[in-house]
């Protein structure tokens, strides 16, 4: 996703398919096959990441994050620092990857 004041996120899946078969989204119309690991999930950051800079990282791909948890936070943690273009960002309340 790229944004007028030029920072860029990328949207990461963390399952493929959803369990969940919500009918307003395409996802959950989809099979569920099975939840990413952490290091598939880093990947699809670090891909975009290769071919221009990115800002965010978001977990709202396909999928839903909370029923893979302990891979989504895994790959959160993996995230490059704050010397590479996407750095882990920690609050009181949450971590995820940002710049």
């Amino acid at each position: 996703m790229r944004f007028r004041d030029g920072r860029r996120s990328v949207c990461v899946s963390s399952q493929s398919g959803c369990p969940l078969t919500c009918t307003f989204c395409a996802t959950g119309q989809m099979r569920f096959r099975r939840n990413l690991t952490a290091w598939e999930m880093l990947d699809q950051a670090l891909h975009f990441r290769r071919i221009e800079p990115v800002d965010h990282v978001v977990f709202m791909g396909m999928g839903e994050p909370m029923l893979n948890v302990d891979a989504v936070l895994a790959a959160a943690r993996g995230c490059p620092t704050s010397a590479s273009p996407i750095a882990a960002r920690r609050s009181r309340r949450s971590a995820g990857c940002r710049g």
